[in-house]
């Protein structure tokens, strides 16, 4: 079945060229030049009678988007067909569009499989060419006018992203746009929740096409968007901020397979490469370490950042069941930061699953700078550096930290010295903490055996490092007494003969049972 358009105002025209039927538009060989082409798209410019036209050609079947429409008891259209059905809908609102000379579809069994339309070509410069050479005087006029025509838009129920290449400045300095392929033509009735979604996608499509605006320029944006959305939505300025720096109605929570970016903490450089988690796995990265659930690499832009990357093999049931590696790594990353532990800053994080399964996760941190593992830290001999003083004031503050999260029924599991980063600001020590994978909140029958262990694996990293009485000390901080009472020394003998108890029962269960 074929549909085709064909505008009265340009059908003399065209009919002068031969150009006014279905077969010569959709697969005819019209005199231009081609000037974009793609596999199943192509663009090619046309001159007719002084006058240019564009006449895009698109061959793709939409099975899916086909059933999209059906569902929704709508009639299945082509791109090309929807782009021209959405130029007519916004003329008839009063909104300025490219002029459709002509357009047309062919549909297979009811699924539309290709279509073309041509445009008359509108005299004038693309509004990012204007703002990239336009003077500091003259872009906030330019960033306002966008935001009263993006507004006018929305509040005529059109929420397509508007791009600056998809506004023509024309003659007479009045925005015109192209290229209008939607997915749905339609207008729809105005809705905050619409508008939200519309502009953090436009948000979105600018730091993709690399156009970096600061704060002031969105700030003049959104300064024209509410004098032009004024009367269907009282909304404020850091609201409209807010938008563009999550998307509304965003589930983050964990295990969610979308992608979530704290853009606040991001470089303005550096945005343009967490758009998703393919663009940061595309960026050049240097690796860390890696093993068979999950990798550490640095991605080094105008920050730095570590990149812990987790695979779906071995963690797909327990990511399915909301316990899985990444879920609990994040998870504990959180839950520090709400203690008041110092931890890396998360910067951005994602899951992408197939059917519930995890495909793979992403976890992102900015570097801490100026600082150290506190392994290398002490193996290097710079815990005395600063003296006995020196020393002290970290081993206070691990033990300070290890007591906060015991208090709360919290077992670390792997509360080691590689683990937790040591800087020093001025003459005072900070301590970070990362890579929490294990860590869970333990019952209250266990928590003693579990206290036990995490003592015995932070006193075997510091044994041949650290003099006795300062290990002393640091164990009378995490008790908070002065004097160690009874109680305290059993948990210290306990600690202490951990790992020999460990070694001794390995050594019996390896050896060779005796013949009766």
């Amino acid at each position: 079945m074929q549909r085709f358009y064909l505008n009265p105002d340009y059908q003399q025209l065209l009919a002068s060229e031969g150009l006014d039927n279905y077969k010569v538009l959709s697969k005819g060989e019209p005199p231009g030049e081609v000037i974009a082409e793609e596999p199943g798209r192509s663009t090619r410019r046309l001159r007719l009678d002084n006058q240019a036209f564009y006449l895009k050609r698109v061959e793709k079947p939409r099975p899916r988007k086909t059933l999209e429409s059906l569902l929704k008891f709508e009639v299945p259209h082509h791109y090309s067909w929807r782009e021209m059905q959405q130029a007519q809908n916004l003329q008839a609102a009063g909104m300025r569009v490219m002029d459709v000379a002509a357009a047309g579809e062919t549909t297979r069994w009811g699924i539309p499989a290709e279509s073309f339309i041509m445009v008359h070509e509108v005299s004038g410069e693309s509004l990012d060419q204007v703002f990239s050479t336009a003077t500091s005087d003259n872009r906030p006029d330019l960033l306002r006018r966008l935001g009263v025509f993006t507004g006018s838009l929305h509040r005529n129920g059109f929420f397509t992203p508007v791009r600056m290449k998809d506004v023509i400045v024309d003659i007479n300095g009045e925005f015109v746009l192209i290229d209008r392929e939607a997915r749905n033509p339609h207008p729809k009735r105005f809705q905050p929740k619409h508008a939200s979604t519309a502009l953090y996608r436009t948000s979105y499509r600018q730091l993709r096409d690399g156009l970096q605006w600061t704060d002031g320029d969105w700030n003049n944006f959104y300064t024209g968007y509410r004098e032009a959305v004024a009367d269907v939505w009282e909304v404020s300025e850091s609201k409209l901020q807010s938008i563009r720096l999550s998307k509304p109605g965003e589930d983050s929570s964990i295990g969610s397979s979308k992608w979530n970016v704290k853009w606040e903490q991001l470089a303005p450089a550096d945005k343009q490469v967490f758009f998703s988690m393919g663009s940061v796995l595309d960026a050049p990265m240097t690796r860390i370490t890696r093993d068979s659930l999950s990798g550490v690499s640095r991605l080094a832009l105008s920050s730095a950042y570590y990149v812990k990357s987790f695979r779906g093999r071995g963690n797909r049931l327990q990511h399915f069941l909301g316990a899985g590696r990444y879920q609990r790594e994040l998870r504990n990353l959180q839950y520090f930061s709400e203690l008041g532990l110092p931890t890396p800053s998360l910067v951005a994080y994602g899951a992408e699953t197939r059917g519930g399964l995890l495909k793979r996760a992403l976890l992102i941190t900015e570097e801490v700078t100026g600082s150290t593992d506190l392994e290398h830290f002490i193996a290097s001999g710079k815990l005395y550096a600063g003296g006995v003083k020196g020393a002290r004031k970290i081993l206070a503050q691990l033990a300070r930290d290890t007591r906060k999260l015991h208090l709360r029924g919290f077992y670390h599991r792997d509360l080691k010295t590689r683990n937790v980063l040591v800087r020093y600001i001025g003459e005072e020590p900070e301590l970070f903490y990362f890579d929490c994978p294990r860590g869970k909140h333990s019952p209250r029958l266990t928590m003693r055996r579990n206290i036990v262990r995490e003592l015995a694996h932070i006193e075997r990293g510091l044994r041949h490092h650290v003099r006795p009485v300062d290990l002393m000390y640091m164990y009378k901080c995490y008790r908070q007494h002065d004097q160690l009472d009874e109680e305290d020394k059993a948990i210290a003998r306990d600690a202490l003969l951990y790992y020999k108890q460990r070694r001794m029962t390995r050594e019996r269960r390896s050896r060779p049972q005796r013949s009766p």
